[in-house]
């Protein structure tokens, strides 16, 4: 089957037979921002041969906590849908939308007439938010289109680590693999927090290599001669954690 790139915020492209007849999900994501605009879950669905589905399905997304086996950690209702060209759109509960903006690992499974297409990690970066309209309006000096695709790492569990020696200071990479980017973009990271974040420095220095530029960044963050350990960032008095905004093609 023939499928489009998937694009951003935090869903990967779902390729899974399901029960009894097989549909496809062509193009999935999850758009919005908890607090500011609905959170839903989006794509398109295809049958085994990639003809777009039309017509009322009934649809529902289940949230787990691992790839396989494991516990449903929030699940939306099962609602008949119209499709065209086999687009929906799911919005998603309240309770749905805190297990994501809290939960570094969640899997999604889209059920259609009751028929699972498996199972698809959200990923680290449940809020990067994809502007399909920056094509338009976002623009580099040659006048070339570009796409914004933003984040941040979870509250309290950042994926610090120690690094260098002398006072301790600490690391973390960020995974922007479900940007979907083609070329290097452009990285602009801060460090925020709820303590003491702002006598640091590194917060805002992305770096990069060659062989992973476009699907992720890493930030060095020096506190001086007191140092800082990975659980002293996460603990409830610093809750350091990176926001990013990336734009790029």
């Amino acid at each position: 089957m023939k499928t489009t790139r998937p694009v951003v915020l935090g869903l990967s492209l779902l390729a899974v037979a399901a029960i009894g007849s097989a549909y496809f999900i062509g193009r999935a994501r999850a758009a919005g921002v908890p607090g500011m605009t609905p959170l839903t879950y989006s794509g398109t669905l295809t049958d085994t041969s990639g003809v777009a589905l039309v017509g009322s399905k009934n649809l529902q997304v289940q949230f787990w906590d691992m790839a396989t086996a494991g516990n449903v950690v929030c699940t939306t209702g099962s609602a008949a849908q119209m499709l065209v060209n086999g687009a929906f759109s799911i919005a998603l509960p309240d309770p749905c939308v805190a297990v994501i903006h809290s939960t570094q690992d969640v899997w999604a499974e889209v059920l259609v007439d009751g028929a699972s297409t498996g199972r698809t990690k959200i990923g680290a970066v449940p809020y990067a938010l994809e502007a399909d309209s920056a094509v338009k309006v976002v623009k580099d000096v040659s006048g070339t289109g570009m796409r914004i695709c933003s984040g941040q790492t979870p509250v309290g569990s950042t994926n610090w680590v120690s690094y260098g020696s002398g006072p301790a200071q600490i690391t973390v990479t960020i995974d922007t693999t479900a940007c979907g980017f083609t070329s290097k973009p452009i990285y602009h990271p801060v460090l925020a927090g709820v303590g003491s974040h702002w006598v640091t420095t590194g917060g805002s220095n992305p770096y990069t290599t060659p062989a992973t530029e476009k699907t992720q960044f890493q930030v060095f963050v020096y506190n001086g001669a007191a140092g800082i350990m990975p659980a002293t960032a996460n603990d409830t008095a610093h809750q350091w954690i990176i926001q990013w905004i990336a734009v790029g093609n």
